[in-house]
């Protein structure tokens, strides 16, 4: 199964501040071909003060994922979304990406995302060891 990473396990990552279970179960869903969003990349590229060689690190670990583009389809879930509840757009764009993929969103900051109907939420710290899954076969 493939899933959405949220930019929040991406900065965490690049900022060596992920669980071992959490950086395991990124790993084995970077084996698995996993997707972000555009929403992603404008996040964790758009601080104002990274440094030319925390940028590089950081393109090149996007580089590693699928990118999912805005498409109408994505944005009319964003505007349900949007609709339905109090969110932030970024968080709208990302929750409805992963619904349009039918894919679990993996992020930390699960409370962003309650209440969105048929969302899928991973939070890979919470996940003992035992429970994070094995690749898939290829």
């Amino acid at each position: 199964m493939s899933h959405l990473i949220d930019s929040n396990i991406l900065i965490y990552f690049l900022n060596n501040q992920l669980s071992s279970e959490a950086e395991t179960f990124l790993k084995r869903a970077m084996l698995n071909r996993a997707y972000v969003s555009v929403m992603t990349r404008i996040e964790i590229l758009g601080w104002p003060d990274a440094e030319i060689s925390s940028t590089q690190s950081t393109i090149d670990l996007i580089n590693q994922f699928i990118e999912q583009p805005l498409t109408e389809e994505i944005v009319q879930k964003c505007i349900d979304i949007r609709c339905s509840r109090r969110i932030k757009i970024p968080d709208a764009i990302i929750a409805a990406t992963a619904l349009h993929l039918r894919m679990p969103l993996v992020t930390r900051n699960t409370d962003d995302f309650k209440g969105i109907e048929l969302l899928e939420v991973i939070n890979p710290f919470d996940l003992p060891a035992q429970e994070v899954p094995p690749p898939s076969e290829v």
